[in-house]
Parts: structure tokens; C-alpha cells; sequence
């Protein structure tokens, strides 16, 4: 079999701004991979490190060892990720993409993973599988994908457990077109976002088997960062425009309170972060949700669970909601 012939369906966009630090170990890890994507589209952002220059270096040195896949370094002057993710979808000519951040690493087994799965499971349109997400002090834990169960289950552990967040999930190229792209108006959860408007169109989706083959890394200056509260706005914003979405939705009114839900944990953890146990943005946030919702207590029992316990809020959510 020819080299050429051992490439997956796969496009693969990675969005890059002043990751200098973070882009040796990440483009390593998708060098090491059994099979190669097709194509890989990087895309600065505009940023103002050596980004482009270590990239620049990588690319020369991949190209060597993998001429027949297509790498190209790019730009994008519109600021924020979606901006770039989007201009990263225009290149891909390949039937399915993959969407991966420039601070995480992959197994070297990743790729090869979802192309047998693409390759034996045809019609399937969203593939996604669990990761293990890093915190600072090197500690892991594992975050599920769920994609059976059908549609209306798949959304409620995605509000919840976000299944189809970036690191985990390989879709459709022509899906996430259809679907609209990025929305660039969001600057955090924008691919939780993103993943309700996937899940609205109805795709067949599954989930992979085995151990995780992905590493996100929580950092303080990545976009989800390690504290919520620093950046309020990102995350209530996104919630909104959910809430928005589904409220026009077959899955209404059921899945609009799972969004309020999802809030009242986000208050949680506000208050988790706050030195004095009890946040202002805790406060303005439950009671903009009660003022919107017909399960106010129910929502409250779910903010509770989540600020005493810390997990498995989704649990109480599935029972309550």
C-alpha cells in the first residue's frame, strides 16, 4: 500500500495565538501519529510571540517526513479562536474535520482511531470519544463522551458534560458548515455552543470505545482558563445564546431548564472560587435564572448539591430536570 493511501478522511484545524511555549509539544504529538490527517491548517491569530517561527520550523521538518499531506500555516487578523477556526474550515477539502487546540497533545493512536471508526461505521456523521483533562499540578481525570441514548440524551449530557467539546469529537466537514460555522460573536464554551447547533441537526453519532487518546491541559491563560470567575462574561454569554437556541427548539421547554441548570452549577462554582464562600456574581446570576425559569426550586436543590459536592451535579440534574 502506497503512503498516500494510509491517510485518514480527516482535516485538522488547530487555532494558534502567542502559544510559543505549548506548540512544540502539541505539534510532536500529531507528528507521532500512526496515521496522518490529510490535511493540517494552522492558523495565527495575530499573535506577537515566536509562534509562527516555531511553526514555520515544524512544518519544514514534517513536510520532509510526510510529503503527501498538506500543511499549510495561515492567517487570520480577525481576533478570538472562532475567527480563526473558521478560516481554518474554509481550506479543509477533506469529508470530516478536526478541530484541535494548540495546548493539548494527542496519543499517537488518536488519528488512526477515528478513521477505522469512519471507515467502518459509514453515515455516521459525529464521532467522539472521552479525554483526560490535565490540571496544573499534573493531576487527570477523565471526561466522558456521550453520543448513544439518541439526540434529546446526547443534548443533556452535552449542556451538562460538554461530549462534544473540541479535544473530543471528529464531525462532518459539510455538518459543520450547514450548521454555520464558528459563532465569533462568543469568546469561552464556544464549542459548547457550537455542539448544540450540531446536535439540533440531527446526525447519526458514536461514541468510541477505550482509553482516552487526548490531553487537554487546564492552563491559566488558555481559553477556559482555570478560574471562572475571572471572566464571567465568556461563559454566561454562551449559556444565553444556547438558552436562545433551544427555546426555538423541538427540545423545548426540557431542554431550556437544563441550560438554567447548567447555571445554577456555573453559580457554584462561582462561590467555590470566592475567598468569603458567597459571590456577588453567584448572587446576580441565580437570580436571573429564577426569574426566567417555572423550576426555581429544583434549580436551587441543583445548586446546592453542586456547591457542597463539587460533581456529579448531572446526576441530581437527570433526576430533577
Amino acid at each position: 500500500m502506497k503512503q498516500s493511501e494510509q491517510l485518514a478522511p480527516i482535516g485538522m484545524v488547530i487555532p494558534v495565538y502567542n502559544r510559543a511555549h505549548t506548540l512544540p509539544r502539541t505539534l510532536d504529538s500529531i507528528a507521532a501519529q500512526t496515521v496522518m490527517p490529510s490535511q493540517i491548517i494552522i492558523v495565527d491569530n495575530g499573535s506577537t510571540d515566536s509562534s509562527k517561527s516555531v511553526v514555520s520550523d515544524r512544518i519544514a521538518a514534517f513536510r520532509q517526513k510526510h510529503p503527501e499531506v498538506i500543511v499549510k500555516l495561515i492567517d487570520e487578523s480577525k481576533p478570538g479562536a472562532c475567527a480563526a477556526r473558521n478560516r481554518g474550515l474554509q481550506e479543509i477539502a477533506a469529508p470530516f474535520t478536526m478541530f484541535f487546540d494548540s495546548d493539548d497533545i494527542m496519543f499517537p493512536s488518536h488519528v488512526a482511531d477515528f478513521a477505522k471508526a469512519i471507515a467502518e461505521n459509514p453515515g455516521i456523521e459525529i464521532f467522539g470519544r472521552d479525554m483526560w483533562l490535565e490540571a496544573p499540578d499534573g493531576s487527570r481525570r477523565r471526561l466522558y463522551c456521550h453520543l448513544t441514548g439518541g439526540h434529546r440524551t446526547t443534548l443533556f449530557h452535552h449542556i451538562f458534560r460538554a461530549s462534544l467539546s473540541t479535544q473530543r469529537i471528529v464531525a462532518s466537514t459539510r455538518l459543520y458548515r450547514e450548521a454555520g460555522g464558528w459563532d465569533e460573536d462568543l469568546d469561552g464554551w464556544n464549542d459548547f455552543e457550537i455542539g448544540v447547533r450540531l446536535i439540533l441537526a440531527r446526525p447519526k453519532m458514536m461514541s468510541l470505545g477505550g482509553d482516552p487518546t487526548v490531553v487537554g491541559l487546564s492552563q491559566a491563560e488558555s481559553i477556559t482558563g482555570t478560574s471562572f470567575s475571572a471572566h464571567p462574561q465568556r461563559w454566561e454569554k454562551s449559556l444565553w445564546k444556547i438558552r436562545q437556541i433551544l427555546e426555538k427548539s423541538d427540545f423545548a421547554p426540557e431542554a431550556v431548564r437544563w441550560v438554567d441548570g447548567r447555571a445554577m452549577v456555573l453559580a457554584a462554582q462561582y462561590d467555590s472560587e470566592s475567598p468569603e464562600g458567597s459571590s456577588p456574581l453567584s448572587e446576580s446570576l441565580r437570580s436571573r435564572v429564577e426569574a426566567l425559569t417555572d423550576s426555581p426550586r429544583r434549580l436551587r436543590m441543583i445548586y446546592r448539591h453542586q456547591r457542597r459536592f463539587g460533581r456529579l451535579s448531572w446526576v441530581v440534574a437527570r433526576i430533577l430536570l
